[in-house]
């Protein structure tokens, strides 16, 4: 995802002619990686205000965070506020002053 949006962000900053802008833009959104991702964006000029490129931008997404709320809601139904989970970690090296010498 980082490795997308760095991208994203790199297309947006190298010079560029507007054709070619579009054309990174939607290979770039268009890759089969990203599955069944919706995406928005809107380049706008901030000299011009012109708008450079669109995609989606008027569409009304549901963030990701919103959409959490029914996961959290849904545990809490079924596991009750009082579950924890219990993750291990291991280790083949020695740990010297706060350092790991080995991989977990």
């Amino acid at each position: 995802m980082y490795r997308r949006l760095f991208c994203l962000l790199a297309l947006l900053v190298a010079p560029f002619t507007y054709a070619q802008l579009t054309a990174d833009l939607d290979a770039t959104l268009d890759n089969a990686d990203t599955g069944n991702a919706f995406w928005g964006a809107l380049v706008i000029d901030l000299d011009s205000g012109r708008t450079l490129y669109s995609r989606n931008a008027s569409k009304s997404f549901t963030p990701a965070s919103n959409m959490k709320l029914y996961t959290t809601a849904a545990g809490l139904d079924q596991l009750g506020p009082d579950f924890s989970y219990k993750t291990r970690v291991y280790v083949d090296g020695e740990v010297e002053n706060g350092v790991l010498h080995g991989n977990v």
